[in-house]
């Protein structure tokens, strides 16, 4: 299916482009000039063009879920949001990370991380043809709620991607939707700390009659 060839294009463009921002040598740099390192990095592997304003939020600035790169500076052992997506023959990807540049962050955010790492692990799980959506936002929610972490989930927990980078279905908690075969979807629990930082984790899937298909690395 030409849909699904161009999206999984998009994705592996966004794997390699988060690839690439993960082997910089980023401390001392500005949100901005990773960001803008980012979108440049993305044309060059062939796509037309951002899928949505990519997102670098470092430190306290992780926490804010659609932040705006700015004149931040990366520090050492800090936690550095990246959210980046492209668009390819029309059709978009959407892919984020929670990284590192140097130095250790903590056991904090060691905890924080480990935990979204596994809400995403439990959500995906979850995924196949016929499953309410909301029963997989629920899978995630409800072990970060265990954990403790719940008050600090404040967005669903993904969404569906095609010739925009929002569609149905949406996996939130009062969603209505239900998972088809072929739907491309996002799964991307996080915890935002106000002040101090932010965890996401996000991957794009194709949903299959049993399972899924993860596109990107």
């Amino acid at each position: 299916m030409e849909r699904i060839k161009a999206i999984r294009k998009a994705a592996d463009i966004a794997s390699q482009t988060m690839g690439f921002a993960r082997e910089q040598e980023a401390v001392g740099m500005t949100e901005k000039e990773l960001a803008e390192m980012i979108d440049e990095r993305m044309r060059e592997l062939g796509a037309s063009r951002n899928a949505f304003d990519t997102i670098v939020g470092a430190g306290e600035n992780g926490a804010e879920i659609h932040h705006v790169p700015d004149d931040r500076v990366i520090c050492e052992g800090e936690p550095v949001v990246i959210d980046l997506g492209c668009v390819y023959n029309e059709y978009c990807s959407d892919m984020t990370r929670t990284v590192v540049f140097g130095g250790s962050p903590g056991e904090k955010y060691r905890e924080v991380f480990e935990a979204v790492k596994e809400s995403q692990r439990k959500a995906i799980s979850a995924v196949r043809a016929g499953v309410n959506a909301r029963d997989v936002d629920a899978a995630a929610r409800d072990y970060l709620e265990e954990k403790g972490w719940g008050k600090n989930f404040v967005h669903s927990t993904g969404h569906g991607v095609g010739k925009k980078v929002h569609e149905k279905p949406s996996l939130s908690p009062g969603s209505e939707d239900k998972l088809e075969e072929g739907n491309v979807v996002t799964i991307e629990p996080g915890v935002y700390i106000e002040g101090e930082f932010g965890v996401r984790i996000e991957d794009l899937m194709v949903v299959r009659e049993e399972d899924y298909e993860i596109l990107g690395r």
